[in-house]
């Protein structure tokens, strides 16, 4: 299903505006807990959570850490996000900018699990989560700095503290490598 009209614009436009809120240059990192901070959602680890069992830690922190990346809890009218520390310090940073990005759009809690404890997948809220929540951390503005500056893959991923896949998908989806290089003249 494809996005509603104008929600990539809006997305970048609330890239923007996050970015000037904090003083920020549109090019420049933004860490989504800083974000979250500002909104009043604390954002946890899973091991910060009172109650867990040790086992389940364990496996979510292990085996199981394919299976949870990051959640959105809510708490009455509190929200929290809890994220996986097992996982690299960028896919948790997609994980919490992805969590982020439910809450400010407003979408609205449905069910993790449906029957026999199959995963519900609700493509088309997910879709603008991560959508979202990438331009939040790479907008177009940053993409175009990274191929500008000509950054491998790597450490564009670093500086902008997001997963590659994530750089890429940000770099292939503003078009900012292609622009480049036709500026510069190479096909």
């Amino acid at each position: 299903m494809p996005f509603r009209y104008g929600f990539k614009a809006e997305s970048e436009r609330r890239a923007a505006e996050w970015r000037a809120r904090f003083k920020l240059r549109s090019e420049e990192p933004l860490d989504p807990r800083r974000i979250a901070q500002h909104m009043g959602i604390e954002v946890v680890k899973i091991s910060d959570l009172v109650g867990l069992k040790k086992t389940s830690l364990a496996h979510l922190m292990g085996a199981g850490a394919k299976d949870f990346s990051a959640a959105a809890v809510g708490l009455g009218s509190q929200w929290l996000i809890v994220e996986n520390e097992a996982h690299s310090i960028g896919r948790r940073t997609n994980s919490v900018a992805h969590e982020l990005s439910h809450l400010l759009l407003k979408h609205p809690p449905h069910p993790q699990f449906g029957n026999g404890g199959m995963r519900n997948h609700w493509k088309q809220i997910e879709d603008e989560a991560d959508w979202l929540g990438g331009t939040l951390l790479v907008p177009r503005p940053a993409a175009l700095a990274v191929a500008v500056e000509g950054l491998d893959i790597d450490t564009a991923a670093t500086r902008y503290g997001v997963s590659v896949p994530l750089m890429r998908q940000r770099l292939n989806a503003t078009g900012a490598m292609i622009q480049v290089k036709r500026s510069r003249g190479v096909n």
